[in-house]
């Protein structure tokens, strides 16, 4: 069972179950604000027992998508993280460019990208900066399902 800092056993077998359907892990500074999404979620359903709600998110699919919504950030836009975006620009990519012919191409996953502003982004900034000639790939992928 994940760590013993949650206030009640339910909501450890919730991060559990969170963590082996979408890979979501919680570090003990996180574990507050999780809960609180957690008590949101029950309470959409009307549960007030974390392990009642354990149950029902293991075994009910709409359950656990809604939590997943509520435990994700959700939030996308255009040249979102303007500092991890000029380091990719001035730093990463200039060393894959010296480094990969046209027979590798780059290859970037955009994990966690909601409705995708994030991989656009990074194909803008590709297109400006990239060889053509080496034909990126961008893979956009996010855990959570529309509402």
């Amino acid at each position: 069972m994940t760590g013993a800092l949650w206030s009640q056993v339910g909501f450890a077998r919730v991060a559990d179950v969170l963590a082996t359907r979408a890979g979501l892990h919680f570090a003990p500074a996180r574990q507050a604000s999780a809960e609180q999404a957690m008590r949101r979620a029950m309470g959409d359903l009307g549960i007030t027992d974390s392990a009642t709600y354990a149950t029902r998110v293991a075994a009910d699919r709409s359950a656990f998508d809604a939590l997943l919504a509520e435990v994700t950030i959700g939030e996308t836009y255009f040249f979102r993280e303007s500092a991890q975006l000029e380091y990719l620009r001035r730093t990463v990519l200039p060393t894959f460019r010296h480094t990969r012919g046209p027979d590798r191409p780059l290859r970037i996953w955009s994990a966690g990208c909601a409705t995708g502003e994030e991989p656009y982004t990074l194909a803008i900034i590709l297109h400006e900066d990239w060889p053509r000639q080496h034909r990126p790939r961008i893979l956009g992928t996010e855990i959570s399902r529309p509402r």
